[in-house]
């Protein structure tokens, strides 16, 4: 069902993405990863996690289209890391800059640097990392809190291409 206020989506991401709809269809299309089996059913699993994916993306993209700004940008986030998934890099980055222009998380700002260090624009997820970091120093406590994983992932990620 839809989010209901800004504490919906907070805590682990598996109860945001089940708060969230399409949210554990993304959940099953995400399991079984793991070491491959030897016999048939590992085939099997993969085209079922792709079809969940799949299908994920469908609902996603609705809901975003008639509320683009659906469970606080959550929804979005689910959209553009089904799609970073998926391997369809363009449109994640699209998702990700939709998410940005109406929130600054973390986890947007470090996964959307993450996508840019593929795609070869070393400057923006620079920039990106580093907007992330300085608005950390900003942050109330439970912000701070919320958000260390992220925080860590970018300071991690920065040093490295330094």
């Amino acid at each position: 069902g839809p989010v209901a206020g800004p504490r919906a989506h907070r805590g682990h991401p598996a109860r945001r993405l089940r708060a969230a709809p399409a949210g554990g269809l993304l959940l099953r299309a995400g399991r079984g990863g793991g070491l491959p089996r030897a016999d048939d059913e590992h085939h099997d699993e993969g085209d079922q996690r792709k079809e969940h994916r799949e299908e994920a993306e469908a609902q996603l993209r609705k809901v975003v289209a008639q509320e683009p700004d659906h469970g606080f940008g959550q929804t979005q986030m689910l959209l553009a890391n089904c799609l970073q998934q998926q391997k369809k890099f363009e449109e994640a980055t699209e998702a990700w800059e939709a998410v940005l222009k109406q929130h600054s998380y973390a986890e947007a700002r470090v996964k959307l640097a993450q996508l840019k260090l593929q795609l070869n624009a070393p400057d923006r997820a620079k920039a990106l990392l580093g907007a992330v970091i300085s608005d950390n120093e900003l942050a109330p406590d439970y912000q701070r809190k919320q958000e260390r994983e992220w925080v860590n992932q970018a300071r991690a990620t920065l040093k490295k291409l330094a």
